[in-house]
């Protein structure tokens, strides 16, 4: 290893050694998107839904505190982020499903179906 080099690694190591190492969150997404949300809607009808679907992924994710729970509206439906919630793993997956179900049970379907 040349002289130099060395000094350049040494220089590398005494840095590394100074800087807080990066910290990283887990985080966890879900979409959804209202199929027809604009077609043939007024803007108080579009409310309405938009206020269903809050109150739909409200009662899903009840298990998630709030401060871990952002929402992202996209138009015609949201992207909610799961910030820092690792226990259960499959946690987006719980909130997916009851999500899926509650839309079910409020549009009258069976969910076996």
């Amino acid at each position: 290893m040349s002289a130099d080099r060395a000094k350049r690694t040494r220089a590398a190591q005494a840095k590394s050694q100074r800087e807080p190492p990066a910290r990283t969150k887990p985080v966890k997404y879900i979409f959804l998107d209202v199929v027809g949300f604009t077609h043939q809607r007024s803007v108080e009808a579009q409310s309405e839904i938009v206020g269903t679907l809050n109150a739909i992924v409200d009662a899903a994710s009840a298990r998630v505190d709030r401060k871990d729970l952002i929402r992202l509206p996209t138009g015609d439906g949201m992207c909610i982020c799961l910030l820092n919630v690792e226990d259960p793993y499959d946690i987006h997956m719980q909130v997916a499903l009851g999500i899926v179900e509650r839309i079910d049970k409020h549009n009258g379907k069976n969910p076996t179906q």
